[in-house]
């Protein structure tokens, strides 16, 4: 969900050439010389517009919110391995944010195999109590192009696989899906997320999910794009692996492996089966 940079290794007795030879140190000067040299990013590729000529009447503030969202994801993880690529680059050091700038508005919607250039800041913070600013550049650019349009079960299947992957600790492979579930557990349902597979657990786990996908709430818990393309979910099975506790002590999370089914609201035929690790946040 994008662009690696290739390892060129030289089996020659006297040189052996890595990618790693070629990593510098990240500092801000680094930075600027890097992207100096690499100010636009290029993305050609299926994504998850429709045609111009079928989705002009869906443009509102819901798809434009959305779409934003979308676009973020999507340069987060072209810089992302760019960085990684090229810098000693820790990610739990490091604090990288993004925001595109003016790429849509309400006459604007994206239009099958035609290029259009998005602006973009980029930012690297320090992961500490301060947040220290590193690095900023608001003068990056991506050509984004998309050439292929999806079937609907090659939309369900790449756009839950693109949200499941955003968010995924390198550590503990978690899944954030986005979010925390930061409405699902209090102190009176607490005990009953820690047996396994309960009927009401599943059915509150996937009362959250759908809700991210389906329900009709301009806020940052919904993220779907179109009306015939709202996403249900049902939790089939949820296996309770333990507590964590959050940084600071301030916050307490059980861990949940989950085995799922996502469909669309208009054809539950049309389906995606997954499995994933996520948090569930006690309030």
């Amino acid at each position: 969900m994008f662009l690696t940079l290739l390892n060129f290794i030289n089996l020659n007795v006297k040189y052996i050439n890595n990618t790693e030879d070629k990593k510098v140190h990240l500092n801000s000067k680094n930075l600027d010389l890097f992207f100096g040299k690499n100010n636009i990013f290029n993305y050609k590729n299926g994504f998850f517009f429709k045609n111009l000529l079928n989705n002009s009447s869906e443009i509102d503030d819901h798809f434009l919110y959305n779409s934003r969202y979308l676009i973020n994801m999507l340069i987060y993880q072209i810089i992302i391995k760019k960085i990684e690529s090229n810098f000693h680059f820790n990610s739990n050091e490091y604090l990288i944010k993004i925001k595109s700038n003016d790429f849509l508005n309400k006459n604007i919607s994206f239009n099958y195999n035609q290029s259009y250039k998005i602006k973009f800041a980029f930012c690297i913070l320090s992961k500490d109590k301060n947040n220290n600013l590193l690095y900023k550049n608001e003068n990056l650019i991506l050509i984004f192009t998309q050439t292929y349009l999806y079937s609907k079960q090659e939309w369900i299947n790449n756009f839950i696989d693109y949200q499941i992957n955003f968010n995924v600790t390198k550590n503990e492979n978690i899944n954030y899906f986005r979010e925390i579930f930061e409405d699902s557990l209090t102190p009176e349902n607490k005990y009953d997320y820690t047996l396994n597979n309960l009927e009401n657990i599943r059915e509150n786990l996937s009362i959250f999910l759908t809700n991210l996908y389906a329900n009709n709430i301009l806020n940052n818990k919904s993220y779907w794009l179109y009306n015939d393309y709202k996403i249900k979910a049902n939790v089939e099975y949820y296996k309770y692996l333990g507590k964590i506790i959050g940084k600071n002590n301030f916050s307490e999370f059980l861990k949940e492996y989950l085995s799922l089914t996502f469909h669309f609201l208009d054809n539950p035929s049309i389906k995606v089966n997954i499995n994933f690790i996520i948090l569930v946040k006690l309030v």
